[in-house]
């Protein structure tokens, strides 16, 4: 009964869900926290910004969060109003709601966002493969 007990305990904390996972990186984002970020992306990501050039993969994200997170604090939500699921894969439909403040000056300027975040499974978690966004108008 005791390993029954403790395989299952063990399972469910491998388990992840594509929204912990967006949950996770909203936290990560307002909390500053670099290497959370971080640990929640491919290898390969790629972040593809409205706007602005792609941003290939986990090194170069390291360091777009690194600048980001030395100017500014974040305070955001976000929310999914679709989920696909495509096996390997999941979509979220979503939007991110909050401000950006500067570290500089702590002026503050509005975020109203939509995104579509594709993710992969890697040993047990759910991880961003590709994210797009740009702003909610």
């Amino acid at each position: 009964m005791l390993l029954t007990t403790i395989v299952f305990s063990c399972k469910q904390k491998e388990d992840s869900t594509p929204s912990t996972t967006l949950d996770e990186i909203i936290q990560a984002d307002n909390a500053g926290d670099l290497e959370k970020v971080i640990s929640n992306y491919t290898e390969d990501a790629i972040l593809i910004p409205s706007g602005s050039v792609d941003i290939i993969g986990k090194n170069a994200i390291r360091e777009h969060y690194r600048n980001i997170f030395s100017n500014s604090a974040f305070q955001l939500t976000s929310s999914a109003n679709e989920i696909i699921d495509a096996r390997d894969f999941t979509i979220i439909r979503g939007n991110t709601t909050g401000k950006i403040i500067s570290k500089k000056d702590s002026s503050s300027a509005p975020v109203n966002d939509k995104f579509l975040m594709v993710m992969r499974k890697q040993s047990g978690k759910w991880k961003v493969y590709r994210l797009t966004w740009s702003k909610n108008e």
